[in-house]
């Protein structure tokens, strides 16, 4: 049996924050690092669906599942990882929710600190960011920008 989980990328572009969270739970490898809100899907959930629910529940923002859009899925032995990306101007309206703190994030400098000082970010932190930035570029050039949520 296959395990499926969202890991969500909400990007403000306009003040050039994104959300993420110290992980205090789950996989050791990702045990007090900076990573973005995600989590385990139900069985019956769509990648977008589980995405709206689990970005509610971690930071308290309502991203609708209209707004999400997928640019990676990472398939491991019994895992399927789904990474998803919106815009919204909400990102800093995040807040903790859980246990797991909520960071707003300034995109450029958190690039540099992950470089920097890569022990401190999930192993995946810069390359699943660029992802997200990369396929909101691409839609817009290609005239398909994602909506924008409020």
């Amino acid at each position: 049996m296959t395990t499926r989980y969202v890991l969500m990328v909400a990007l403000d572009l306009d003040t050039g924050f994104t959300v993420g969270l110290t992980k205090l739970k789950g996989p050791s490898f990702l045990l007090k690092k900076i990573t973005f809100p995600g989590g385990k899907m139900e069985a019956d959930e769509s990648p977008e669906t589980a995405a709206r629910r689990e970005m509610l529940e971690e930071t308290g923002l309502d991203i609708d599942e209209s707004q999400w859009s997928t640019f990676e899925v990472v398939r491991g032995e019994g895992f399927e990882l789904f990474k998803l990306v919106a815009t919204s101007n909400r990102v800093l309206h995040a807040r903790t929710r859980e246990e797991e703190p909520v960071w707003h994030l300034a995109i450029e400098r958190h690039q540099e600190y992950a470089l920097r000082q890569p022990a401190q970010y999930a192993p995946d932190f810069l390359s699943t960011l660029q992802g997200a930035l990369t396929a909101v570029a691409t839609r817009r050039s290609q005239g398909q920008p994602l909506a924008e949520a409020a």
